[in-house]
């Protein structure tokens, strides 16, 4: 039988992770792959569903099988404290660019939103592998597509790169990424420029400002430590963007759960914008 995927990697009789989505649990026994968004693939045994683990809940993550059968309704969550209600399973988009085209791109936006999914999430740096000649790729193709659906429709989720001296290249003139006022303002624009729209649903730091182990360092390495931009001033920063209808909310990513309680402290002491996803 055929069915159609919406997890971008699978693992044969193993819980994977596909970035940055979802965590899948296969039940089929096939040879271990990985294969891209909405590719139509056969198996030699049949499976209608692939599970995400979320807590103790089960859901349906879209798959469709060849023979018809009905799937599960996929479920809805309050991000937050914000009024985003969003779909349990949101798109990943980061290889678009480099690993897949344009018409790949609409083809699997097309099938996720057309099948109950309402968030897409993006990043200033993306596609992977990160690179200046590929850099803004992946919003360029969400562009094109976001044109013809209605904006209010779909949740725009994107990200801040945080400090980084090899990406540079996202700034006109600086050399290095940090996450202050600056910085904040500029990817901000850009963003709403590649995306071709007004406002983002939802900005999160895409890494910290601080030096924390990341992308698989395991181990805090206390040579590496450097002066960063304190939590305070980022939700500031933040705060300018929300104020002039340029983002709606705020979150983080490959925080550590110091870095958010920080940042929970900081926005309560001193009422600033919290972070509503993580």
């Amino acid at each position: 039988m055929a069915i159609v995927m919406t997890a971008a990697c699978l693992s044969t009789g193993h819980t994977v992770d596909c970035p940055p989505t979802v965590r899948v649990q296969t039940s089929y026994s096939s040879t271990s792959f990985v294969v891209p968004f909405l590719q139509i693939v056969k198996f030699r045994k049949p499976i209608d569903t692939f599970i995400p683990r979320r807590t103790n809940q089960t859901i349906s993550v879209g798959a469709i099988s060849s023979t018809g059968q009905e799937m599960q309704t996929l479920r809805y969550r309050k991000l937050g404290d914000s009024d985003l209600v969003i779909s349990e399973v949101i798109l990943g988009t980061m290889t678009w660019g480099v690993q897949n085209s344009e018409k790949d791109a609409h083809e699997q936006l097309s099938y996720a939103f057309d099948n109950g999914v309402n968030v897409l999430d993006t990043a200033e740096a993306y596609p992977v592998p990160p690179s200046k000649e590929t850099q803004g790729r992946t919003d360029q193709y969400i562009a094109s597509w976001l044109k013809e659906r209605p904006r209010d429709k779909v949740i725009v989720a994107t990200k801040v790169s945080g400090y980084s001296e090899r990406q540079s290249y996202l700034r006109a003139k600086a050399k290095m990424t940090r996450v202050d006022a600056d910085n904040i303002k500029e990817s901000v624009e850009n963003s709403l420029s590649r995306l071709g729209t007004d406002y983002i649903d939802l900005l999160q730091i895409h890494w910290p400002d601080r030096y924390v182990p990341l992308f698989g360092e395991f181990l805090y390495d206390v040579s590496r430590w450097r002066v960063s931009v304190p939590f305070d001033e980022q939700l500031r920063a933040l705060q300018t963007v929300i104020n002039e209808g340029k983002v709606r909310y705020i979150g983080v990513s490959n925080e550590t759960s110091y870095g958010v309680m920080e940042f929970v402290h900081a926005a309560k002491a001193l009422g600033l914008p919290k972070i509503g996803a993580r």
